[in-house]
């Protein structure tokens, strides 16, 4: 399968989409909840691969890591696994902020933002400890 990246690229993201939509019409129940944050999360992990070749799909990585971190937050946390979820999409978030450069801080509305997301990050990660 010597397919050009860009193609097999945009056949994953197809593919990630059409798992959104077949779990979105379902019962967000814990288990599909999980299922539709870690397709989010995949989601924007090619997006953030084709934003090397395309640089609006960077923005389009960040609201897929900001709808798994929201389907995240919904479950419970006393679980590690969900816990995972939750740090994982905070992290890969993290680092296509990191990549583009759109960390920098324009609003202090922003930083307070940045601040609460990176709290309850470290909050998960000591709970694991």
């Amino acid at each position: 399968m010597n397919e050009n990246p860009l193609i097999t690229l945009k056949n994953a993201l197809a593919s990630y989409n059409e798992t959104i939509n077949i779990i979105n019409q379902l019962s967000l129940d814990e288990e599909n909840r999980k299922t539709l944050a870690d397709a989010y999360i995949n989601r924007g992990d090619v997006l953030q691969a084709l934003g090397k070749l395309q640089s609006e799909a960077l923005e389009k990585a960040l609201v897929s890591y900001d709808k798994a971190i929201q389907l995240a937050k919904a479950l419970p946390l006393a679980v590690a696994e969900n816990q995972k979820i939750l740090a994982q999409a905070y992290m890969k978030r993290g680092n296509v902020l990191r990549v583009t450069g759109t960390q920098a801080l324009d609003t202090v509305e922003e930083l307070a933002q940045r601040r609460q997301r990176y709290s309850e990050l470290a909050f998960l990660l000591q709970e694991r400890l």
